[in-house]
């Protein structure tokens, strides 16, 4: 059903008034039928292709999967005359498909000068600075794809009766032949439930039978008992004035042991769709997803609140706080810490549907949080669902690695959500600053941290935290071996909606240039690496491991008394013997090269037959490494 709903917004196209051949005539046939593998055959016949087609093949790439594909046809597409805005858009979606984030913020930022009033304009810039931050894999976060996917789709896992869940799925228990969607060449999707056995997914079945029936069903919720589900269908009853078959929500009651005849939602429409069904706790209230007029575009979340039976209040839009002119789906209420959670493809994310958390606040839903790596990714994260205690939960995926083309993930939470606390009863503000490496977006542990005037290190999330009071100021300075050090000034205000504040620093790898290393001792006339120098040496080797690009000549320099013969062979010792420790750590030895200078390369003035200080010469008694740019021959 997700592709349905992604389908039913970039079904939405330009009319073409050029005369068209018979190849172009047959793939647009079968692109309104849905047949998008037999649409690209067609329109792959033809060499000039209009603006129009162009379009609507890169669309067919698009819901076939076929991302490189797809990325190519709509770079053809935006350099048209004809190219609008959903279509650089959607060529900037592909670009981060294909993880070219590059690329792809260089097409945000001619968007940006094209559309400045687009809310995924206005995401982008507002956050664009963050951006790193989301591919650095948040080790809070611990996923595991669950045994029961298979090949098919399985996806919207969401909570059931005790000990059950239930999710939706195109995978048959019958051997007969099942009706097949034209859209994947796959069986229509159905409602399962299953037995929950240590977070797996056992004894599957069906939650209803409804005979050789067309049309697809889920996702689906349902209220705390149980008792009552809502779910999304598509309509068979009647199609749009545009021949589009359009999503609808249903009602079911369980009642004597199975589940009653269904009734629909009375928003259902033929011009437009609502559907991915989410209820509060207590069943009074349910999100759902429309793009019925008056949105922002494409698809958008709302919520009525229940009046009576299968009876309900007047929709409300969440807003341009949650919704954009790209596609929000899948919302999910946990009623008890006010949080929504949510997917959508017009922010500022990873690539395809991203997983994002709101808290909700006196004004509505707000403090709109990318839940980035590893629950996001390059591909469609959706589906996303916790538990009373939000440490544990499910959501789905397209991503590599799977078992299908979409597969359910369980995943276990450390961490905590934005929480909305009114400003006035903020005595002191949570400040947590993460460094990240600007080239992996990883997060770098073990840097060194001036938060004002308190010296600490980064943990292994890359992250240091302290407390402060509104309106306090300070600055930051951060330094990590291989990196160009970055500072700067922070002012916690006092109009967070959260105790919490989060802030990032990139730091750039240091390349070409030579870097002392610090703290690197040996005893007199010696070339054994004391402990007190390993630990700056296992920074290197961390430093090695998170750039494995790059690679590293490591120089040991004298001072000036003693030979020069001498000061060379002793240096070539002690740089190998560095060396050496970093190789028994895993290191590839051809990313490591040791190099003894000896006395040749002072820092000052204390060269042989000139009288200095034992300060002076111990200026020139260190160890250097300089990171070799891969792009520089």
């Amino acid at each position: 059903m997700k592709k349905i709903f992604s389908f039913i917004i970039l079904s939405v196209l330009f009319a073409s008034v050029q005369a068209q051949s018979e190849s172009e005539i047959k793939a647009n046939k079968y692109f309104e039928k849905y047949s998008f593998d037999k649409a690209i055959k067609r329109f792959t016949d033809e060499v000039n292709l209009s603006p129009d087609n162009l379009r609507k093949l890169a669309i067919s790439y698009q819901n076939q999967n076929m991302y490189a594909e797809a990325e190519q046809t709509y770079a053809k597409l935006v350099e048209t005359s004809d190219a609008t805005p959903d279509d650089i858009y959607n060529y900037v979606l592909m670009l981060k498909a294909r993880a070219k984030y590059n690329e792809a913020a260089t097409w945000m930022d001619k968007l940006s000068e094209k559309s400045a009033n687009d809310l995924r304009v206005k995401d982008y810039l507002a956050t664009k600075s963050k951006f790193d931050s989301l591919l650095a894999v948040n080790e809070e976060y611990k996923i595991r794809n669950l045994a029961m996917n298979s090949k098919y789709d399985d996806f919207g896992a969401v909570y059931y009766k005790k000990d059950q869940m239930a999710y939706t799925s195109n995978k048959k228990f019958s051997r007969i032949i099942s009706r097949i969607y034209n859209w994947t060449n796959q069986p229509f999707f159905d409602i399962k439930v299953a037995s929950l056995d240590t977070s797996e997914f056992k004894k599957t079945k069906l939650l209803m039978r409804s005979g050789k029936k067309k049309w697809h069903e889920g996702p689906a919720s349902f209220t705390r008992a149980g008792k009552l589900m809502a779910y999304t269908q598509n309509n068979y009853d009647g199609k749009s004035e545009e021949d589009i078959v359009k999503l609808q929500i249903f009602f079911a009651e369980y009642k004597k042991g199975e589940w009653q005849d269904p009734e629909p939602f009375e928003l259902n429409s033929t011009e437009y769709s609502v559907g991915h069904p989410a209820f509060n706790s207590q069943g009074n209230v349910m999100f759902f997803v429309s793009d019925m007029p008056g949105g922002f575009g494409g698809t958008d979340i709302y919520f009525v609140k229940k009046t009576g039976k299968n009876k309900w209040s007047e929709p409300v839009n969440l807003g341009d706080k949650i919704n954009t002119e790209g596609n929000e789906m899948f919302p999910y209420y946990e009623s008890r810490h006010g949080l929504l959670f949510f997917s959508s493809n017009g922010r500022n994310g990873l690539g395809g549907l991203d997983v994002y958390v709101a808290a909700k606040t006196p004004k509505g839903f707000d403090m709109v949080e990318n839940l980035g790596a590893p629950v996001n990714t390059q591909w469609d994260d959706f589906s996303f669902i916790a538990d009373k205690k939000l440490k544990e939960g499910y959501f789905s995926s397209n991503r590599a690695g799977g078992k299908g083309g979409d597969d359910i993930y369980y995943y276990t939470f450390a961490g905590q959500y934005p929480e909305y606390i009114p400003v006035d009863s903020i005595d002191a503000y949570d400040y947590r600053m993460f460094v990240y490496n600007g080239e992996t977006g990883k997060p770098i542990a073990k840097a060194k941290v001036m938060l004002d005037i308190v010296p600490t290190e980064t943990n292994e999330q890359g992250m240091v935290s302290a407390r402060f009071k509104p309106d306090e100021k300070f600055d930051v300075a951060v330094s990590a071996i291989g990196y160009v050090d970055q500072s700067k000034r922070v002012n916690i205000g006092h109009s967070q909606k959260s105790a919490i504040i989060k802030d990032t620093i990139t730091l750039k790898v240091n390349k070409n240039k030579r870097i002392e290393l610090k703290n690197i001792y040996y005893d007199f006339d010696k070339t054994d690496i004391l402990p007190e120098s390993a630990e700056e040496l296992d920074k290197l080797v961390s430093f090695m491991v998170d750039n494995p690009q790059l690679k590293v000549e490591l120089s040991s320099h004298t001072d000036s008394r003693g030979s020069d013969k001498y000061n060379l062979k002793l240096s070539e010792k002690r740089a190998k013997s560095a060396v050496d420790y970093i190789l028994s750590k895993g290191v590839d030895e051809a990313r490591i090269v040791a190099k003894g200078y000896g006395e040749t390369r002072p820092v000052n003035q204390c060269v042989n037959g000139v009288k200095c200080t034992n300060e002076e010469h111990q200026q020139n008694r260190r160890t250097e490494i300089m990171i070799q740019d891969e792009n520089k021959k």
